[in-house]
């Protein structure tokens, strides 16, 4: 239902409300409510809404879609014993309501395992570039953006065809291949890009939705590194491209002082190391605190540790701990 109201509306806003309400001593009612500010469904259109392979005719503008997503959405509310709604006015926009039946649970101790969030990639050897292959936008949005926020750098496409483009004029340090696209699938790509003397030592994870998928992977016997399975866990992204590229993480729960030291104390000792800094280092601290931008922040200062250790861990306590102010006190010292 959200996806269909981000399609639909250009312009305004979308809405989610959800509440719960009681039903009876050991049921409760999950309401959501989804508004937009779309085109809106004319009223003889509304009978046909839920009916299987039939489109309004805004489903048919926008030439997407079978036509069975609320059919089979209606569906599985009726499973949960609910129902889907719907209220519209032509021009002004929609508003999608569904409810399920929920029964109180019992409260119990949980075993949670909370991964460490990584922040940025450590010590790294220049920048390393990842093309990312998946021929939904929603897709490649999502894995681009938790590849730049980490300091990767990106670049998509659309198909195996395009792919192949992109990785002759780009040369990506790595491959992250949907198995299933039109024009050219992932199969006959990673098969043409391992054929090249270039491509054949480029590492390539495989992007696929079934573990089915991932049987006729290794039966097609495809020279790949790495083989994720969608919906991937953003902790599981990470630790496959670390395991295929050979590199380290810094995560946002560490704290890179790893002995007591009189250094953060010494305040004419840290002007005087931060006075040997380059301005043009300075200048990119500075736009990197400006914009709050943790993950270049740490990258420039993670370049410090060779030349003064002690500055770099300093530096990284502060950025870690979001002492932005502070941070900007040390570098507009420096003007």
């Amino acid at each position: 239902l959200i996806g269909n109201a981000i399609k639909f509306t250009e312009h305004g806003s979308i809405v989610v409300r959800a509440r719960v309400e009681k039903w009876n001593k050991d049921t409760s009612r999950l309401v959501v409510e989804i508004q937009d500010t779309g085109p809106g469904i004319s009223e003889d259109e509304l009978e046909k809404l839920f009916k299987q392979f039939v489109q309004t005719t805004a489903g048919i503008k926008k030439n997407s879609g079978t036509g069975l997503g609320l059919a089979l959405s209606r569906e599985l509310a009726v499973l949960m014993g609910g129902n889907i709604t719907v209220a519209s006015e032509e021009g002004k926009g929609s508003v999608f309501t569904f409810h399920a039946e929920l029964k109180e649970g019992k409260s119990e101790v949980m075993n949670v395992d909370l991964t460490k969030r990584v922040i940025c990639i450590a010590n790294p050897q220049g920048t390393y570039r990842v093309l990312v292959v998946d021929d939904k936008k929603e897709n490649r949005q999502v894995l681009e953006r938790f590849l730049r926020l980490v300091g990767f750098e990106t670049q998509e496409a659309v198909n195996g065809e395009d792919a192949i483009a992109k990785f002759e004029a780009w040369e990506p340090h790595l491959i992250l291949m949907d198995m299933r696209m039109p024009v050219m699938d992932g199969y006959e790509a990673i098969r043409l890009i391992k054929s090249t003397e270039k491509g054949k030592p480029t590492p390539v994870i495989a992007l696929t939705a079934s573990s089915l998928e991932e049987e006729k992977i290794n039966a097609f016997n495809l020279d790949i590194q790495g083989c994720i399975l969608k919906p991937f866990r953003e902790s599981e992204l990470f630790s496959t491209i670390a395991s295929v590229l050979g590199i380290e993480y810094i995560y946002e729960e560490e704290k890179t002082v790893d002995s007591p030291s009189n250094y953060p104390d010494n305040a004419a000792r840290i002007d005087e190391d931060m006075a040997q800094l380059p301005d043009d280092l300075i200048l990119l601290m500075q736009k990197a605190v400006n914009s709050a931008n943790l993950s270049h922040l740490i990258e420039i200062i993670s370049g410090i540790e060779i030349d003064n250790s002690e500055l770099s861990k300093h530096l990284m306590t502060l950025a870690l701990d979001y002492k932005y102010d502070h941070l900007l006190q040390l570098l507009n010292k420096r003007k």
